[in-house]
């Protein structure tokens, strides 16, 4: 069996039995390629076994490429002096078929399991039903090309005929996730935001993320620095869900320059980032001027004059008495312990200006 689904199938049998999607007694099967069985259960809760699978009476069971996932009743696999060989790449969320992490499979436990983020038993495209592998599924990317026939001769369709593989390497299960877009992302400031000032080094800007093929909950952001000394990544943290996100960026104490930050947002495939750059002023009167992108403007200490220039800015002004120019577009103006003023603060652009008279 090779390039099939086997979803919401149940058996009511008696004790040492089961098999709600394959039961074998003292045979041998081989699920050869990529195949997925979801949802199999057994009726017989007091006897039943094997929601999944079931094998008895010296039976063997080969599984490669396969996931056996979300047995509601009886777990995933069982076997009374049966074998159960794992060929590689397989998942099995709650255990039971023993998998482990050898051969590169994985396996969650009863009290653990792993979610394999199935979608729902849908028409996803060719003759029969699958299920979809959603977005951040432990199941993407799991076959290297070349390996368990993965872009090969044997292994180079799914079940609706799609080709393998789409991505850096082929999915376990009999469902190929295709990409068609890689994911957004923006950064926006003003009063349609949560972007603001923490603290003298830090701030907070607000990001938008859309995707048009992925689960919008299931992208992740990173980032990086260039400059390390003034911005490490590890003060650079992620919070909220879904497509509204935040970023909070802290600066080392004291230091003072300029540094461009990519955050990247990723839907496991394909991925796009945006720039913002974190200029830091220090105890003397500064001039920091912006860019024509999304910045994040940290005064600091002494009197300065703050400009974003661009759209999407967070301007801190700091301890002294400064001046704050978002420039064109949304922007947040945030007051430090100074006495501040915007000195172009427009509601019709959709600024936010913050602890400011």
């Amino acid at each position: 069996m090779s390039n099939s689904t086997l979803s919401g199938n149940s058996a009511n049998v008696g004790f040492s039995s089961g098999g709600g999607a394959i039961h074998n007694n003292g045979g041998t099967v081989t699920v050869s390629s990529n195949s997925t069985l979801s949802g199999n259960s057994v009726t017989d809760v007091d006897y039943g076994h094997g929601g999944g699978i079931a094998f008895i009476n010296g039976g063997s069971f080969t599984l490669q490429n396969t996931i056996v996932a979300n047995s509601p009743s009886g777990g995933n696999c069982y076997a009374v002096g049966g074998s159960i060989t794992d060929s590689g790449y397989n998942l099995d969320s709650d255990g039971s078929c023993g998998f482990g992490t050898a051969n590169h499979s994985l396996s969650g436990t009863w009290d653990n399991p792993l979610n394999p983020q199935l979608g729902a038993l849908a028409d996803n495209g060719g003759p029969t039903m699958t299920h979809a592998l959603l977005a951040g599924s432990p199941a993407l990317n799991t076959i290297p090309q070349g390996t368990n026939g993965c872009g090969g001769l044997i292994l180079n369709t799914d079940q609706r005929g799609v080709s393998r593989l789409q991505g850096s390497a082929c999915d376990t299960g009999s469902f190929e996730r295709v990409y068609v877009a890689p994911p957004a992302i923006s950064v926006v400031a003003g009063s349609a935001s949560n972007s603001a000032c923490l603290a003298a080094n830090r701030g907070g800007v607000t990001l938008i993320l859309s995707d048009a093929d992925s689960d919008v909950n299931a992208l992740t952001l990173s980032a990086t620095s260039s400059n390390t000394t003034l911005v490490p990544t590890s003060n650079i943290t992620f919070g909220g869900t879904g497509a509204n996100r935040t970023a909070t960026i802290t600066t080392v104490s004291g230091l003072t320059g300029t540094s461009n930050l990519k955050i990247k947002v990723s839907d496991g495939q394909k991925s796009s980032t945006v720039l913002v750059t974190v200029q830091a002023g220090g105890s003397a009167k500064n001039t920091i001027s912006g860019t024509t992108g999304a910045d994040l403007l940290l005064g600091q200490g002494g009197a300065d004059t703050l400009d974003g220039l661009g759209s999407g800015d967070v301007l801190c002004g700091g301890g002294g008495n400064d001046s704050l120019r978002g420039g064109s577009g949304a922007d947040t103006l945030d007051r430090g312990s100074g006495t501040d003023r915007a000195t172009d603060y427009s509601a019709a652009e959709g600024d936010a200006r913050l602890n400011i008279p």
